[in-house]
């Protein structure tokens, strides 16, 4: 998932990731911003699954107690990364809206996302 995420981010800096936006056209705008949010999901879910592998070798070592906390840990930092990957696909109405910011329509408080993102970062 990384190795995508990463092919996916040097892609898009091929668009002008990274340049100001204003230095990029309403085309490589919309390009960039599609294919971060691709690389964002694969990234996320590159995240959940390391921290899943690590706990999954935890419940081997672990006594019985321990082991339905590593469980809702692996739950709970699952169920927060999915949310945190899918929120950009579900933020904007309609969906094209999420990459293509001249498009009409709405979006979700960018601030509430990004709160979370650093919540769900946190685990």
């Amino acid at each position: 998932m990384l190795v995508i995420s990463t092919a996916v981010t040097t892609s898009s800096a091929a668009h002008g990731f990274g340049k100001h936006k204003w230095d990029l056209d309403a085309d490589s705008i919309t390009a960039t911003t599609l294919l971060q949010l691709i690389s964002s999901t694969f990234s996320i879910t590159a995240s959940a699954w390391s921290k899943t592998s690590f706990a999954l070798t935890m419940l081997r070592l672990s006594g019985p107690r321990a082991r339905h906390l590593i469980w809702f840990i692996i739950v709970t930092v699952n169920l927060t990364k999915a949310v945190s990957g899918g929120l950009g696909w579900v933020s904007c109405t309609p969906l094209y809206k999420a990459w293509e910011p001249y498009a009409e329509g709405t979006c979700w408080d960018k601030r509430a996302i990004s709160n979370f993102n650093l919540f769900s970062g946190g685990k």
